[in-house]
């Protein structure tokens, strides 16, 4: 007996076919009920090109380009038509800046402590060679001198951090620091205002007591500069703490003039010089015209 085959073997699969998102792809057709198959090489390739970001849209990118159509017809013709796909830029990121002294290279700590959490007194002491004094008396000097490479010239200086603006910037650092100089040069130095902080120190025969909160001068980075007070060998100064400080910790750092400070003298010393040029002005004798010059006249 003839076995009939079953129609859901012998037929085969319907083929899935993924329309182009480009409009009338396949050519129109003619008088005779028939169509054309000469579509152009560049519409072949666009088509492709749509039919591969459909099955892998996730992963394919475009750059903006364009293509231009040329389909010559009986019906129409289609010359010279832009297809531009803009794809949008990726967004630039973004690079925090913090504000903080330039401190150049050449910093060095010579003490850091955290205040106690209690009134008290921090004893700060370090040592300073004998060879760095000619370079620490330039900067103390330097209304006499010319500092104008800042490789001549050291400073000495007392600051103050927050220890949360230091967890805070290593915490927005983009390259992690690996030192505390690192550190401290992505932060500013910042003082109480309450009153609560003061610096005592014996300086030439002379007991001196300063107050620090805030200092009475600082330098425009906010340090207390103790260059002036400086001698070769052993130096001490005593922080007093009228109440919690443990939110604060002190440096005391041996650096090169920061660019801000150098800022300042020049300014100093620009107004300096026109000072003098007053005062040399003001010595000379003043040049007056009597009314009776022209009346009375010497005899011939």
């Amino acid at each position: 007996m003839e076995q009939t085959a079953d129609p859901s073997e012998t037929l085969p699969a319907p083929e899935v076919v993924m329309q182009s998102p480009i409009a009338s792809t396949s050519p129109p057709p003619t008088i005779d009920g028939s169509r054309q198959d000469d579509t152009s090489p560049e519409l072949e390739d666009l088509n492709q090109s749509f039919m591969d970001v459909s099955q892998n849209e996730d992963t394919i990118a475009f750059e903006n380009y364009e293509l231009f159509i040329e389909q010559d017809t009986k019906d129409d013709i289609v010359e010279g038509l832009p297809i531009v796909v803009d794809v949008p830029a990726e967004p630039t990121p973004v690079v925090q800046v913090t504000p903080v002294p330039d401190i150049g290279d050449g910093m060095t700590i010579m003490y850091d402590g955290q205040g106690p959490n209690r009134p008290g007194t921090v004893s700060i002491k370090f040592q300073i060679e004998e060879s760095l004094l000619p370079m620490i008396s330039t900067w103390v000097n330097q209304s006499r001198t010319n500092v104008v490479d800042r490789s001549s010239s050291l400073c000495v200086s007392l600051a103050c951090y927050l220890l949360s603006d230091l967890e805070d910037a290593y915490v927005r650092a983009i390259e992690k620091p690996t030192t505390t100089e690192q550190l401290l040069s992505m932060t500013k130095s910042l003082w109480p205002d309450s009153g609560t902080l003061s610096l005592r120190f014996h300086h030439k025969d002379v007991d001196m007591h300063l107050p620090l909160s805030p200092p009475i001068v600082v330098t425009p980075d906010q340090y207390f500069d103790l260059s002036q007070f400086i001698k070769g060998g052993q130096n001490e100064f005593k922080l007093l703490q009228r109440c919690d400080m443990s939110n604060c910790v002190y440096f005391v750092q041996v650096h090169h003039p920061t660019q801000l400070q150098l800022g300042v003298l020049a300014s100093r010393r620009q107004l300096d010089e026109s000072w003098n040029q007053f005062l040399a002005t003001m010595k000379r004798p003043l040049e007056h015209q009597a009314p009776w010059n022209e009346i009375i006249k010497p005899s011939s």
